[in-house]
């Protein structure tokens, strides 16, 4: 998988990270490795893995310098890709406008699909939505919601019959704001357990429910 910082353990106060150490999201409830585990638990199997290619603050053109990765040389069983927040995130710096503009950003979701196309046009692919935020983000920053759907809708319009997208934007509005960090777009260890049961059902209705027997079957 291809990520950015919401795959990585976070303190809950990033400039005073010894404030409320009970609730620092650690490694071990982090959504990569929560979904390692569900997935050994429903398959039964020891030699599943989830690798992530998890870089902070990185945006969704990053993914393309992990193509091969990705598509090709992990001989994955499923990609995923879970980046936009970075993009679509207002910057003061840029008059409130977000890091990467929509029509780069299409153009970055574009390029990398092609990629897919090339190397592995078969492979389980598996698009994560990029988060609601919360009231207090929205008080400050009122375009945020309109950016995320926005961005959202580049990350899911070229959905085929082998790719599955997770609509984070339901999935935390129905669960509620609790299962954000308060930084309004980082996920809590409820929202990080969230996206990896959301993951796993995603991996079982692609590669099917006996996917981890096969080898085993085979003679």
């Amino acid at each position: 998988m291809s990520t950015d910082s919401l795959s990585l353990p976070r303190p809950w106060f990033q400039k005073h990270p010894s404030d409320q150490p009970e609730r620092f999201t650690r490694f071990r409830q982090t959504y990569p490795y929560l979904l390692e585990g569900l997935l050994k638990e429903r398959f039964q199997a020891s030699e599943i893995r989830v690798s992530n290619l998890a870089m902070r603050a990185s945006s969704l053109a990053s993914s393309y310098s992990h193509r091969n990765e990705l598509f090709s040389w992990m001989e994955a069983d499923v990609a995923v890709l879970h980046k936009g927040v970075v993009d679509c995130w207002p910057r003061a710096q840029l008059d409130g406008q977000p890091h990467t503009t929509l029509k780069a950003f299409r153009e970055a979701m574009t390029r990398l699909l092609e990629e897919r196309e090339r190397m592995a046009p078969t492979l389980p692919f598996i698009v994560i939505g990029i988060s609601p935020t919360n009231t207090a983000t929205l008080a400050k920053e009122p375009k945020v919601a309109e950016n995320i759907r926005a961005y959202n809708a580049v990350l899911s319009e070229r959905v085929d019959a082998n790719m599955r997208y997770i609509d984070m934007e339901h999935a935390l509005t129905e669960a509620g704001e609790e299962l954000l960090h308060p930084d309004g777009h980082h996920l809590t260890a409820g929202g990080q357990a969230l996206l990896a049961n959301r993951l796993r059902d995603a991996i079982i209705d692609l590669l099917g429910p006996d996917w981890a027997d096969r080898d085993a079957a085979a003679p």
